[in-house]
């Protein structure tokens, strides 16, 4: 299965990991543009965060990764807790479910959806999966048929 990965670039460094987990299962991983490059500079986090800026308004960032999301049979969107946030989803991850749903792509949340967010109702209708932290569900139905490994 071709699965794209998204979630805040903070976690750039657990993207990494998790993207290794799910290549070692045989699963194709698309990652975020920069994602080596911003786990590798995750001690320099402010000059960090005004590149991404750069990055994100100088080269289309958010065209960049829907064309990732084309290619793929699933997103899985990595809502670690960000601060005060738990479980976050972000407005990007929240944009990209939108274009997974839309394109017809399996929407996997590794943890449960934020118990308070703007757009919950939204993110239900969306029909995705949810993990529980357990990378062995992706491609699995729920009569535990494995598809598209």
């Amino acid at each position: 299965m071709v699965i794209t990965l998204c979630g805040s670039m903070e976690f750039a460094d657990r993207m990494l990991s998790i993207g290794s987990i799910l290549e070692g299962q045989g699963h194709q991983v698309l990652y975020p543009k920069y994602t080596s490059h911003y786990a590798q500079h995750k001690s320099i986090h402010q000059s960090i965060k005004e590149e991404k800026t750069r990055h994100r308004n100088t080269e289309d960032l958010i065209r960049a990764h829907y064309q990732n999301i084309e290619k793929s049979d699933a997103i899985l969107i990595l809502n670690y807790d960000k601060g005060e946030e738990k479980r976050r989803i972000g407005a990007n991850s929240f944009l990209e479910m939108g274009f997974a749903h839309i394109l017809g792509k399996r929407i996997y949340l590794l943890k449960p959806i934020p118990r308070f967010t703007f757009f919950r109702e939204e993110i239900l209708a969306m029909q995705i999966i949810i993990l529980n932290d357990d990378l062995n569900k992706i491609g699995v139905d729920d009569h535990g048929q494995a598809h598209g490994t």
